[in-house]
């Protein structure tokens, strides 16, 4: 972020970096899109509007406080009462939205997580599944042998689609991480979780 500029309307190919992703949205058919925001929401409601110049309705919910991934999802409750897409605000990507749905939908699953290769993963987290793609365990930053020993270069790319009854999980108010309190409580509940894979572009 620069001093006064919110990292998310820094031009990216002549385009600030949030209208990519608007764009991208978009062109999946999402229409409705709320942005949970912290410092300097005014700059990036200001450029962005009610959503109009890009063919969506963009609502905003503004955090007093930091929340954590989780929480700034809870803040957006009230507007989330049908199946839902969350992405990390500093995430660019080409994934196939429409697919991942498809799957999240005919897995009849609670919460999907995209992954996305790295080259290295030790700086992220791991997801272990099963061979329907069934989330059985997280392992947080892995040493080196541990990837080696799982063989397997995919992570958390940071785009979920989830239902709304998840949201009760979340305390109100509260500081909450959806990777590392979220999903392994819908973990320990047997919850239906899967992992959504695929070839597209990510960079974080």
């Amino acid at each position: 972020m620069t001093v006064n500029i919110p990292k998310a309307i820094i031009p990216v190919l002549n385009t600030p970096f949030l209208e990519h992703v608007i764009r991208h949205l978009s062109r999946h058919r999402i229409k409705d899109i709320i942005l949970a925001q912290g410092h300097l929401a005014q700059p990036i409601q200001g450029y962005l509007g009610d959503g109009r110049q890009f063919g969506v309705k963009l609502s905003y919910v503004v955090e007093d406080t930091p929340r954590g991934t989780a929480g700034a999802v809870k803040n957006a409750a009230s507007y989330l009462d049908d199946t839902f897409l969350v992405l990390n605000g500093d995430v660019f990507t080409d994934l196939d939205i429409t697919a991942m749905i498809d799957f999240h939908r005919e897995r009849k699953a609670k919460a999907t997580i995209a992954l996305a290769v790295v080259d290295d993963p030790t700086a992220y987290g791991l997801i272990k599944t099963d061979a329907e793609g069934r989330v059985s365990r997280f392992l947080e930053k892995p040493g080196r042998e541990e990837v080696l020993q799982r063989r397997t270069n995919m992570i958390n790319a940071g785009t979920y689609i989830l239902e709304p009854d998840v949201l009760a999980l979340i305390p109100p108010q509260q500081e909450v991480s959806i990777e590392r309190e979220t999903f392994q409580q819908l973990l320990a509940r047997g919850e239906a979780m899967y992992a959504y894979s695929s070839p597209a572009y990510w960079l974080d």
